[in-house]
């Protein structure tokens, strides 16, 4: 993946009036993500009577991608779920119902999984399930592809699920780059950002990132490093104290001032962590503009 072009997103990131950036979650942390992942065909669809605003799908399961495998899921849909009907195959991204505190639904039935709330698709849009036939899928790939075919998303989520990563993973969000499929597909004004698993991919790669001669791709190492627990990821952070990459930040009355926005990244992430930080220049005065 790409990193988008950092100062744009970094100069977004200090205006007050900062456009919403286009989030949207790559297949492989929706595999990631999920308890179960199958292929299957809804056999029945009803109002469910213990959960208001809930349906129950029960659905005749073809292949089992991750997760244990079983012929037949019961499976909770929140709305109305535009992908959900009778006779769709589906590919579905299952979780226990409990995983959401407040947004859970009440207690169900044993064995009784929940279609997950994410968003991996032009066409899913919280649905939790993704149509497998008819018009092109559009689900995103964690490198900013598109992938439109139904052998094309099944290849990548076989990939996936081979990752040992225990569910419920974590994720993080970069930046795609304004050249990338998924970039030109999405963009709506501002930066878009694909929320991939925090995988020993992903940290692989931020290694290297995080030394690279490209601000862009230091950056991202920061917002990799800030998820990752444990020694390596304050290390790492604290490596970036002073990176030497600056920008210009104006204020709303003028006021110009030279910022090192990755050691101002850094600072941030490790305070998060509860980490004190030695004093570090972020940010010095620059004379007016002419």
């Amino acid at each position: 993946m790409r990193a988008i072009w950092i100062l744009g997103v970094w100069a977004a990131l200090m205006s007050s009036a900062q456009a919403e950036q286009v989030r949207v979650e790559s297949l492989e942390y929706r595999v990631a993500h999920a308890d179960r992942v199958i292929i299957g065909t809804v056999r029945d669809l009803k109002a469910s009577p213990q959960h208001d605003g809930w349906r129950l799908a029960e659905v005749t399961v073809e292949e089992t991608l991750r997760g244990p495998a079983s012929k037949a899921a019961s499976v909770l849909i929140r709305g109305m779920g535009g992908v959900w009907h009778k006779v769709a195959q589906l590919l579905i991204f299952l979780v226990d119902p409990g995983r959401f505190g407040r947004l859970s639904p009440p207690p169900t039935a044993p064995g009784t999984l929940m279609a997950d709330l994410g968003w991996s698709s032009l066409k899913d849009q919280g649905h939790g399930a993704v149509l497998m036939t008819g018009p092109p899928i559009e689900m995103v790939a964690r490198d900013g592809r598109m992938l439109k075919t139904r052998a094309d998303v099944l290849q990548a989520v076989r990939a996936a699920a081979k990752i040992a990563t225990p569910a419920p993973a974590k994720g993080v969000f970069l930046g795609l780059g304004l050249d990338e499929e998924a970039h030109q597909a999405l963009y709506a004004g501002s930066g878009v950002d694909l929320k991939v698993p925090l995988d020993a991919q992903l940290i692989a790669q931020a290694r290297g990132w995080i030394v690279a001669p490209d601000p862009n791709r230091r950056a991202e190492a920061v917002r990799v490093f800030a998820a990752v627990e444990g020694p390596e990821g304050e290390a790492r952070l604290r490596s970036l104290l002073d990176d030497p990459a600056t920008g210009t930040r104006t204020t709303a009355a003028g006021k110009r001032t030279q910022v090192w926005y990755i050691r101002e990244m850094a600072v941030d992430a490790l305070k998060a962590r509860g980490v004190v930080v030695k004093p570090v220049v972020i940010e010095a005065p620059l004379p007016p503009s002419p």
